[in-house]
């Protein structure tokens, strides 16, 4: 077999292929569980040790770089499974959802969602995005409020647990992510990461924080709160309460 193979992959496969390329690859025809690429001639990838053409859920490796265009149709297809996996997520949790049942809301064959997003933590990632590009905003108008340091701290921890809580079970993922970089949620937590580093850089600029705190505690121990909050009957009063147990033992003095 030659070094190069020719992309004919079964649908599920074509998911893989999809996010390797980094472009959302529509299918030009499906016969007989075999999945032909527009232009499929054009797309290769290399075979692994073994032998044999990349599976999926293996590891893809293009023998050449291919820039796929993406149809504006495409783009808007994939915001829309997103919108509608977000809200699903947010009424039952992202255990309770399916791939299979936001494929029936969203009005689209199993196969279009997987080509969009290769597995449910994909899916969930996409879901998340829109939240989480504002969380940068939310730290820098904490910290630009008026107020004590202390006032301000809390403000950015009402804030960074609204955004966990937003979608249910949110909370635990993504804390208990925290440090993973194999996780799919890797991005995500970076983003929650540099946004409490930032809240740190600018309190302790002003003497206000103890020198041994870093973001990584502080993400888990208020992402802790919010995983609290997010599974159980506790009031807004309550979880501030322990909020401000945790502000006052990284402040200073």
């Amino acid at each position: 077999m030659p070094a190069d193979v020719v992309v004919r992959a079964v649908a599920c496969g074509a998911a893989v292929v999809a996010a390797e390329v980094g472009a959302v690859v529509g299918a030009e025809e499906d016969k007989g569980g075999v999945l032909f690429w527009p232009g499929g001639a054009d797309v290769h990838l290399s075979e692994d040790d073994s032998g044999y053409p990349p599976r999926y859920g293996g590891s893809l490796r293009l023998a050449r770089e291919k820039v796929i265009p993406v149809r504006a149709d495409a783009v808007r297809n994939r915001e829309r499974i997103a919108d509608i996996a977000r809200q699903l997520f947010r009424e039952k949790g992202y255990d309770a959802v399916s791939m299979d049942e936001v494929a029936r809301t969203a009005g689209v064959g199993i196969g279009t969602l997987y080509r969009h997003f290769p597995t449910k933590e994909a899916l969930y990632d996409a879901a998340i995005q829109a939240w989480v590009e504002t969380v940068n905003a939310a730290a820098e108008n904490a910290l630009a409020g008026e107020g004590s340091p202390r006032e301000r701290m809390l403000a950015w921890f009402d804030a960074y647990v609204e955004f966990l809580t937003r979608h249910k079970g949110a909370a635990w993922r993504i804390t208990s992510a925290l440090g993973d970089e194999g996780s799919p949620f890797a991005a995500k937590c970076r983003t929650y990461l540099n946004a409490n580093q930032r809240v740190i850089d600018a309190l302790s600029a002003e003497g206000a924080l103890r020198g041994d705190v870093d973001a990584l505690q502080l993400c888990r121990l208020v992402g802790g709160v919010a995983a609290v909050v997010d599974n159980s009957e506790l009031d807004a009063a309550a979880a501030r309460s322990m909020l401000a147990v945790v502000a006052d033992g990284v402040l200073a003095g």
